[in-house]
């Protein structure tokens, strides 16, 4: 699905009630990580528990062609790896996505409401 597609054809009411309910997702600890499990599996296609770098290669692949954006290279691949790894081992854990799956949601709720995350 196209992200910025979906957020252009909601209206205001809709797009705050689809903030409110990502806030509640970014303030219920427990829910964020049933959220960022399941995407991590998603990601984790070879289920190993970690995310390695040809597996985020294949996540940002498609979510560049979902956003219509380009696709990334090989050194934006790596940089986010190495961004995203925080103990340097070369691959992403469940934790480490975890960080990232809040980011990427507070960046829906500014998207949606045109302002900052409450």
């Amino acid at each position: 699905q196209n992200t910025s597609r979906i957020i252009k054809l909601m209206d205001s009411a809709s797009a705050k009630v689809a903030a409110e309910e990502i806030n509640k997702i970014l303030t219920d600890d427990e829910r964020l990580s049933q959220v960022s499990d399941q995407a991590f599996c998603a990601v984790d296609t070879n289920g190993s528990d970690t995310i390695e770098l040809d597996e985020l290669k294949v996540a940002m692949e498609s979510m560049a062609r979902d956003l219509e954006i380009p696709l990334p290279s090989e050194d934006d691949v790596k940089k986010a790896l190495a961004h995203l790894d925080s103990d340097n081992n070369g691959v992403i854990d469940k934790n480490e996505f975890k960080v990232l799956m809040r980011q990427v949601l507070s960046l829906m709720v500014v998207a949606l409401l045109g302002g900052k995350p409450e």
